[in-house]
């Protein structure tokens, strides 16, 4: 009898447990799905982090059913995924696009990089196997001791780089933060961009212009070129590079039932004038 006691009491655990867990990823779902609607509200306003950062934090809890659930919670994090150098704006069809290309080149600089590791970079994507001058492509994978050839195609997530010849685990480390990998060439949001990111942008980077453009952020958003280029002083490098206003999002959405916990990452398109968001890809947080 003890012993069928406590089959049933596993049972009714672990009954329990799946029972969390499959609340815990519908309040995650929900959260997402909330995500998804604040999104669609910035097709036309500037997404700085200070206006998302308003809609972050714990999110309404979705009615999940009638039975009391314990202890729940939801949280929900947006960010504008082209507040960084879109790796996948490198090539242009299958040449290197020389302003992005000038950009990603002063950004590794800024973060105490060679530039020279553009080249690794481009080999990476591109389609062919001229290898440039600092590059590596198949020939070059290969004879590593864990040999892989070039993916010869665009980056589907930044953590890929670790793969790319001149990537240590420390250099990724030191330009991740300002690097996303979009389905698609993109503008970088200069509402939203990291300092760093926007810098990148000029020529010559001075602290002098880093500063300035600090405090012109601080007065607000910028609105358009002409009033991007009069507050920060000078005029950007790269024409058409740049943009205002942000249709890829990174939404972290985290739902907790008792012990049971389901945290996703996602990246949401919001198109630029009809239509509801969609998500590109969801994946999970461990």
């Amino acid at each position: 009898a003890a012993l069928l006691d406590l089959g049933q009491q596993v049972w009714i655990r672990q009954t329990e447990n799946i029972r969390d867990r499959a609340q815990a990823d519908e309040l995650s779902r929900a959260a997402l799905g909330g995500a998804i609607v604040v999104i669609g509200a910035y097709r036309y306003e500037a997404a700085t982090p200070e206006a998302l950062e308003q809609w972050s934090g714990e999110a309404p809890l979705a009615v999940l059913d009638d039975r009391a659930v314990g202890e729940s919670s939801s949280e929900v994090h947006i960010r504008s995924a082209q507040a960084m150098f879109n790796l996948n704006s490198l090539l242009v069809g299958s040449n290197a696009s020389v302003e992005d290309l000038a950009i990603f080149r002063r950004l590794l600089v800024s973060v105490g990089l060679n530039a020279e590791l553009s080249d690794a970079v481009l080999d990476w994507i591109d389609a062919d196997d001229d290898r440039r001058p600092n590059g590596a492509e198949d020939r070059e994978y290969l004879g590593q001791q864990d040999g892989h050839r070039a993916a010869n195609r665009p980056f589907e997530s930044v953590d890929e780089l670790i793969e790319v010849r001149g990537f240590t685990p420390d250099a990724l480390a030191k330009i991740r933060p300002f690097l996303s990998a979009l389905p698609e060439s993109t503008v970088i949001d200069v509402n939203a961009a990291p300092l760093p990111v926007l810098a990148a942008l000029f020529t010559q980077t001075t602290s002098e212009l880093t500063q300035r453009l600090e405090r012109a952020r601080k007065e607000g958003p910028f609105r358009d070129a002409f009033d991007f280029r009069v507050r920060a002083g000078v005029p950007p490098a790269g024409v058409g590079t740049y943009g205002f206003r942000s249709r890829y999002f990174f939404v972290r959405a985290d739902g907790r039932v008792n012990r049971a916990r389901r945290k996703t990452d996602s990246l949401v398109f919001c198109p630029p004038a009809f239509g509801v968001g969609r998500v590109i890809w969801r994946a999970d947080v461990f």
